[in-house]
């Protein structure tokens, strides 16, 4: 069993690296962007023929340089969440062991057969995702240019707006995943949520192995304030009675969305009814609600400011390369009010914190690229004057209370999930 406080730290130590290849991309587009945008409107004007040869030529050479990019990454990376899924499957042994009143003596051979196989599955989905990353992410640059250049042929904006219209979207814009469904998730949200999911999956897995090992058939589903909030989610929805099927009352294993699915950071233990001790202790509705409400808060803050540091990084990458005086000046004017904004950002992220009896996350702000030299040059442009902080507009969602589940296991069906995955 993983609590979950432990499911909100898994993956985190993957994020540096996510975020330092998303620097990586967003910079490398914008210095070949500035190579023709930045040196005058007479060096942009060409013929359309030449133009899109260019574009080909960079393009090209930037799908080349982010596949190594991310091929770098994805080894780093895989040290990393191999890492993860062992020091997960302990963590889960140790806890299952605890409630089972067992003395924990390390992974038996079956225990690690589960872990090896969700860390191979996991690895071999975010090679795929790194894999379509690339192609999404230079097709955006192309499109980026060609929108640039076509404003400016055809007077639709002057050629400052249109370069700056380019750098504001290649600041921001961060690795995309396409799925064959037509969603879209950036490269961070992909990966973590495979990770987290990898895991979830592979302590409900071992769980259940302990189940049978002991020739126990029950478990005990954990409960957290702040759970998450869905109409098809069978754990916000629950059920109070006791004693009821696990795949009737949470869905697992087979719903997605049910109990160890995605992005879930529910789990369960070994019970022994009359004699396991159920430790859940009552939610009240409106406490979770705010629990709720306040994390969802302080995670969008948070991701404004990360994106809003890339957009200063971007507007300081683009003036340094730029040549052409007028419009390097109005880069740093736009420089200028880009790091004022994140001022108010930061101000505004510390006060919900402090009025809310909140941690604040500091390390969830970080952007690679993002050192103390970035912060300062950025806090020297706003010195002259200070914009005020702007209010925070907290989306309430409503989530209801969770009951305590104890479910009765299928023995068939989980004998089965525990054979297969041997």
């Amino acid at each position: 069993m993983i609590t979950p406080e432990q499911f909100q730290e898994i993956g985190e130590t993957l994020l540096p690296l996510l975020d330092d290849l998303t620097e990586w991309i967003a910079r490398d587009m914008i210095e070949r962007f500035m190579i023709r945008f930045g040196r005058g409107e007479k060096k942009l004007l060409t013929g359309t023929d030449e133009w899109q040869a260019w574009v080909l030529k960079q393009a090209g050479g930037n799908l080349d340089e982010i596949q190594k990019a991310l091929a770098k990454s994805t080894g780093k990376s895989q040290q990393e969440i191999a890492k993860i899924f062992k020091d997960s499957g302990i963590q889960a042994a140790k806890a299952d062991a605890e409630a089972a009143a067992v003395t924990f003596s390390g992974l038996s051979p079956r225990m690690m057969a589960i872990i090896t196989d969700a860390y191979e599955r996991t690895a071999g989905e975010i090679s795929n995702i790194t894999r379509t990353t690339a192609g999404a992410t230079n097709q955006a640059f192309i499109d980026i240019c060609d929108a640039a250049y076509w404003k400016v042929r055809t007077g639709a904006q002057s050629y400052t707006a249109a370069m700056l219209d380019g750098i504001k979207e290649l600041g921001q814009m961060q690795p995309i995943v396409r799925y064959p469904s037509g969603h879209k998730d950036t490269l961070e949200v992909a990966v973590l949520r495979c990770i987290r999911t990898g895991v979830a999956q592979s302590s409900g897995n071992m769980t259940i192995q302990q189940c049978k090992d002991m020739g126990w058939n029950h478990v005990l589903v954990s409960q957290h304030l702040g759970a998450r909030v869905s109409d098809t989610d069978p754990i916000a929805d629950g059920k109070g009675a006791q004693f009821d099927n696990l795949l009737d009352a949470t869905g697992y294993p087979e719903n997605p969305l049910g109990l160890c699915g995605y992005n879930c950071r529910h789990s369960f233990t070994p019970f022994l009814p009359g004699v396991s001790r159920n430790n859940n202790k009552p939610i009240d509705t409106e406490a979770n609600r705010r629990a709720y409400e306040l994390s969802q808060t302080q995670r969008a803050m948070e991701r404004r400011i990360r994106a809003q540091k890339r957009k200063c990084a971007a507007l300081h990458t683009a003036a340094k390369s730029c040549e052409d005086p007028a419009a390097k000046a109005k880069l740093r004017e736009k420089y200028t009010q880009s790091a004022k904004r994140l001022q108010e950002q930061n101000a505004a992220y510390t006060k919900f914190c402090a009025d809310n009896d909140l941690k604040p996350y500091h390390e969830r702000l970080a952007v690679a690229g993002w050192d103390r030299s970035a912060a300062s040059t950025a806090s020297a442009a706003v010195r002259s004057g200070r914009a005020p902080v702007e209010t925070v507009d907290a989306k309430l969602a409503r989530a209801p209370q969770e009951p305590p589940v104890i479910a009765k296991l299928d023995a068939q069906r989980y004998s089965c999930v525990a054979e297969h995955i041997r």
